[in-house]
């Protein structure tokens, strides 16, 4: 038993080797953004995926951060590095699971699950053929799928997989402040190759996931690599000002949200049959951390920016007046079976004269897909929903809460943090 404990820390171990290995080359490509470092990156993770499809889920996790930006028409043609990315990662997987002769079995054991992914896809397709949706939205919308239910595989069948996936998330959210304070510096807001959501939610499920470690101890903890609190305490108090200086309004609430929603979820816990305040010394050293942060962060003109922008002429209003404008512009097929992936902004631009996405996978969700579409979300989420309740974990909560309260707010049917973050709960409910 022993013997095999230790062959298992090894591969592990040589696991976050090639996890951080890979850490230097996504720094070249950054800055270089050249076609042979591109086709290099897909090899890679395809290749690893094909050997571990866990180690080929972070990577292609840690590369996404940088790949959205980098376009050659040249080279890929119609398809965005990003795209090809998904499929890599998708071919590995598939062919891991035809090699170990499993994917048949998974295929069966989970028809249940899936009759959600065909539908989903089922209806894009009929929606993007009879209403006009975009044939680019649709590809990376069924790779999203996909790739949804190769999470939900991952986090449900190793506990050890799922250990490897939720750290390296931790990893990359440090990995990309590093990148972004030393690429892009601290200007109006805090970005990495351009986007600032990117950024704001790596970093968002950062905190999430160590808070759940730290104070509540969940099954998922994150101080198996360092035995000090110190090295959580400083690597939260980065982040936090990290995701601050984003001003990403959207997520810095949606993160308060689940922090609270995870402390009410059990605030009080039996110990040898008295009831007391669950880890209270950390409790309260980490709540005296965010109080400096948030001190620190009060005289920076990054607050003055953060109550501009949330001025609620400017944040509520134009987004749901956009919303509903678009609504009334669909007709009653499209509102039932939807108007195609990507056709909010068609609609927008068309009939509304605004050039903009959803910023709301939910609303994207109605708008691509209709009520059926929508449905089926609904349906999805509250089935993950009674699970997490059923098996009381405050990560999965606080995940969740998460979940819902970011992309109410921004994002599309392709943002592939919404789907990781879905994948993710749906797999340990």
């Amino acid at each position: 038993m022993e013997e095999m404990i230790i062959k298992v820390n090894k591969l592990i171990f040589f696991d976050y080797f090639l996890y951080l290995a890979f850490l230097p080359l996504n720094l070249v490509f950054i800055f270089y953004e050249s076609t042979p470092i591109a086709i290099m990156l897909l090899l890679l993770i395809g290749t690893i995926s094909y050997n571990k499809p866990y180690l080929g889920l972070a990577l292609w996790i840690l590369t996404s951060q940088i790949a959205p930006n980098f376009y050659n028409p040249y080279f890929f043609g119609e398809l965005p590095f990003s795209v090809l990315l998904n499929y890599f990662l998708i071919a590995g997987v598939v062919l891991n699971y035809t090699k170990n002769h499993i994917l048949s079995s998974y295929l069966n054991a989970n028809k249940g699950k899936l009759i959600f992914g065909f539908l989903l896809i089922y209806i894009s397709t009929v929606s993007l053929f009879y209403n006009s949706g975009r044939m680019s939205t649709y590809v990376i919308f069924i790779s999203m799928i996909i790739i949804f239910f190769i999470v939900i595989d991952i986090m449900k069948n190793s506990e050890i997989a799922s250990k490897f996936i939720l750290n390296t998330l931790v990893l990359t959210a440090v990995f990309t402040l590093l990148t972004s304070f030393y690429t892009d510096g601290i200007s109006r807001r805090l970005r990495l190759a351009g986007s600032v959501r990117g950024v704001a939610n790596i970093v968002g499920l950062g905190i999430i996931i160590l808070i759940s470690s730290l104070i509540f101890e969940d099954k998922y903890n994150f101080r198996k690599i360092g035995k000090k609190d110190i090295i959580i305490y400083l690597t939260l108090g980065f982040l936090f000002l990290g995701l601050f200086l984003t001003n990403s309004r959207g997520v810095i609430l949606a993160v308060l949200f689940s922090i609270t929603a995870m402390f009410f979820s059990r605030f009080r816990i039996k110990i040898k049959g008295k009831v007391a305040i669950p880890k209270l010394r950390k409790a309260i050293i980490f709540s005296v951390l965010i109080v400096l942060v948030v001190f620190s962060f009060l005289f920076t003109r990054q607050f003055d920016l953060f109550i501009e922008r949330l001025d609620i002429c400017e944040f509520s209003f134009p987004r749901i007046e956009r919303w509903i404008s678009v609504f009334r512009e669909m007709n009653a097929g499209q509102l039932i079976f939807g108007g195609g992936p990507g056709r909010f902004r068609d609609i927008a631009v068309d009939k509304v004269g605004v050039d903009t996405y959803a910023h709301s996978t939910y609303i994207d969700f109605l708008v691509s897909l209709g009520f059926l579409g929508f449905f089926l979300l609904l349906s999805k989420i509250s089935l993950v929903l009674k699970g997490i309740l059923n098996k009381k974990n405050h990560l999965l909560f606080g995940l969740f809460i998460f979940l819902i309260f970011n992309f109410f707010t921004h994002g599309s049917i392709t943002s592939y943090y919404f789907w990781i973050v879905f994948g993710v709960v749906a797999g340990n409910y």
